[in-house]
């Protein structure tokens, strides 16, 4: 009777695909309880029950799977790409690593009554795009979600399902008319729970509500999207990426989070971008944990420049020079003695270079000059181009050594960093003059009307053919130069034109410490907006950007501030996944480290290296010495002992025998230089406007675009996606202008 049946469904089979292909009707089976279905046919005397695969198009299961066929296997290719063998079938490996998809209702003819092959797949993240009467019953079989956008007219059945999910977040973006689902419908399904934190500590809340990006939801005029009933006890941050151009309650685009800033309990509201309350819940801050609080010591050297090669995530390797004139490399967790009688060190072309107190240029431990012919006395900040005791200027490039011009007496540190205007020198005599590059490779010096030493260049709106910019002078002055050098196209290609060049220079300010991008310091500590306007100077964040300017280090800062707008502490961010909060009294807790006390009296830190399999975070103390934390297992552990010793400040402890470094040996340079070969990678941001991948959008990434727009740098195409800032699909001058606008501040935001 079994092979019968199996004839007879067979028999069926072909029965359905003759009555589709002359027009039939065919009666739709019904779904039972097992999520059969079955349809009964008659062949003589035998009654036959056929059983239909699961699929909302009663497809075959190759159909089910079949990118051409199935609109749900259509959605998920579109979204993660992921038929790797290009059969236009996915596999079950090819589902498993699906995790985003998009839903659109535009691929399907009729309402969904099955999720098929989705359920496969690890899907975490789902959006539903004009999806018609889209049954929300579906993503209970989708165990893994923690994220639900619901985009255009969508229209859905059964909303009550969505208090049944376990979802950490929940967007509506779609139009005011219409039957679609609006954000008010969502809000009594958004779960506002009780939070507990310590004090001092962070913690993200659990789901944010309806959020749509964008500069006006920052404005002192809208109402937060969380607020406090008592910021006394508790406090919002926000996350990597956002900005708080307004209120000090601020948030992220996708999540908020809760600070312990003093014992007690407080209450949260939820509210909608109108201020409609969506729901309450209350915070409670308890007390903070005991922090690790080794002994500060007596130290005899400290940090003054900490530098990576390495453009990864979470770098193998950094350059520390400390101010007695060593450079040692951070590497598993231990400091290593590289090189001594150093002055200066930077990272050019991912190598190190290093500057002897005898006037040598080193390249990974090589030595590019020899003393006999020249010594180095004076350089750029990469340590690219140098100023010679023999009065030349030279290139440093690949190890290769050019020289550009003669009768030189010193030139500004960021000498080489911008296009066609190069920088500006002193020569001999005491003319200054702007270098500029004629686009075939020539240096022409261009003598201006007043003379200075200059020492430090900030470039504010660098052009195809010259810019506005500050230059900081030795005898502490700032002089105003715009420059004007004609550029003409011939044969396709840019080329100074027969015009002659022009520049203004005006003396700016006196009395000046340093300048910062934007702004400067005065002698008395004073800062000044270069353009007159409010200053937000944050002394830890220029010190920090100083020291790791040609290190990838992916950190980013923000300030946090009491309810009487006191600042309460630095929250520091590594590459968007973990935080640390440092307090007034330099006690800062690292909250992605496994049972890790809070550490005090912390001055700095570096970002987070790789150390085997684990990954450690590198700490200088108010007393410069250096430490690490294992993010794994929470050790802390001191890095320097042997460098600086252990005499506590109080002078109650004795000072241990100390180790004195050793001569760098010819393998250990080689090993720095190995692996600086092979640290050639790049992770972008994805930010708008950072083409650099740092993570911060600065004058960097506008000189990039700038090279870019001459021909002398081609972009990836991930670079040009946030290079195109106005989505016009190309990079062009308006993109230049309008990052230069943002950079100005005459603008808040990008894109």
């Amino acid at each position: 009777m079994k092979n019968v049946n199996l004839r007879k469904m067979t028999a069926f089979a072909a029965a359905l695909a003759l009555a589709a292909q002359s027009g039939m009707a065919v009666i739709s089976a019904k779904e039972t309880e097992s999520e059969t279905a079955a349809q009964t046919v008659t062949e003589g005397s035998d009654t036959v029950t056929a059983e239909v695969p699961e699929d909302d198009e009663n497809q075959s299961e190759t159909e089910n799977r079949s990118i051409r066929e199935n609109p749900i296997a259509k959605c998920i290719y579109n979204t993660y790409s992921v038929d790797n063998n290009y059969d236009g079938i996915l596999s079950d490996e090819e589902l498993s690593i699906v995790e985003d998809v998009t839903l659109d209702g535009n691929y399907f003819s009729k309402p969904v009554t099955s999720l098929g092959i989705l359920k496969k797949t690890h899907v975490s993240y789902l959006t539903l795009t004009d999806m018609k009467d889209f049954d929300l019953e579906l993503l209970k079989d989708l165990k893994d979600l923690k994220t639900l956008v619901f985009v255009g007219n969508t229209i859905v059945k059964n909303i009550e399902v969505l208090g049944e999910l376990d979802l950490d977040l929940l967007i509506v973006d779609t139009p005011e008319s219409g039957d679609c689902i609006k954000p008010k419908d969502v809000y009594p399904y958004i779960k506002c729970e009780d939070i507990t934190v310590e004090k001092g500590e962070i913690q993200a809340l659990r789901t944010t509500p309806d959020f749509k990006i964008g500069f006006e939801y920052y404005s002192i005029e809208k109402m937060p999207l969380v607020k406090l009933a008592d910021r006394k006890y508790a406090f919002l941050i926000e996350d990597v990426g956002s900005s708080s151009l307004g209120p000090k309650v601020t948030i992220s685009s996708e999540r908020a989070f809760i600070y312990g800033l003093a014992e007690g309990e407080s209450e949260y509201t939820y509210k909608d971008r109108k201020g409609n309350i969506i729901g309450k819940a209350k915070v409670t801050v308890t007390a903070a944990a005991e922090p690790n609080d080794p002994a500060l010591v007596k130290t005899e050297a400290k940090p003054v420049k900490v530098l990576n090669t390495d453009l990864n995530t979470y770098p193998d390797v950094a350059y520390i020079l400390y101010d007695n004139g060593i450079l040692y490399t951070f590497k598993d967790g231990s400091l290593k003695e590289f090189q001594k009688n150093i002055k200066d060190a930077a990272i050019t072309d991912n190598k190190i270079y290093s500057l002897s107190e005898d006037g040598v240029l080193y390249r990974r431990g090589h030595a590019i000059n020899d003393k006999a012919d020249y010594t180095v006395t004076s350089a750029s900040r990469g340590l690219d181009f140098i100023v010679c005791s023999d009065g030349c200027l030279r290139c440093v490039s690949d190890g290769k050594v050019k020289i550009i011009m003669e009768n030189v007496k010193s030139l500004d540190k960021g000498f080489g960093m911008n296009h066609v205007i190069t920088g500006i020198i002193q020569d001999k005599d005491g003319v200054t003059s702007i270098v500029y590059d004629d686009l075939d490779g020539k240096y022409i010096k261009y003598p201006l009307s007043l003379q200075f030493e200059p020492v430090k260049i900030e470039f504010q709106e660098p052009t195809l053919n010259g810019g506005l910019y500050f230059v900081l002078t030795a005898d502490h002055k700032i002089y105003k130069i715009r420059a004007f050098f004609p550029v003409k196209n011939v044969a396709g290609f840019d080329t100074l034109s027969e015009t002659k060049p022009s520049a203004s220079v005006s003396l700016f300010a006196e009395n000046v410490k340093d300048i910062y991008n934007y702004f400067y310091i005065s002698e008395d500590g004073t800062a000044h907006d270069f353009y007159g306007g409010n200053v937000y100077r944050d002394e830890e964040y220029m010190d920090l950007s100083e020291m790791i300017e040609y290190g990838n280090l992916g950190i980013s800062y923000s300030e946090l501030y009491a309810l009487e707008d006191d600042k309460a502490g630095n929250i520091t961010n590594y590459t968007g996944a973990y935080f640390s909060l440092r307090d007034n009294e330099g006690t800062e807790r690292y909250d992605f480290i496994k049972d890790a006390k809070p550490l005090t009296h912390v001055k700095m830190n570096y970002g987070i290296y790789q150390q085997g399999d684990n990954k450690c975070i590198l700490i200088q103390r108010e007393d410069d010495t250096l430490w690490k934390y294992v993010v794994e297992t929470g050790e802390l552990a001191r890095l320097d002992e042997a460098i600086n010793g252990s005499e506590v400040l109080t002078g109650t402890d004795p000072e241990p025998e100390k180790t004195e470094p050793k001569e760098p040996s010819e393998n250990e340079n080689k090993d720095a230089e190995t692996k600086d070969e092979t640290s050639d990678k790049n992770k972008e941001s994805g930010i708008t406007g950072d083409v650099s991948g740092d993570g911060k959008v600065d004058v960097t990434d506008l000189t990039t675009i700038s090279l870019t727009l001459l021909g002398d740098l081609n972009l990836t195409d991930a670079q040009s996606q946030v290079a195109d800032i106005n989505h016009n699909g190309k990079v062009d001058l308006s993109d230049l202008a309008t990052l230069r606008q943002f950079l100005s501040k005459k603008i808040d935001t990008l894109g």
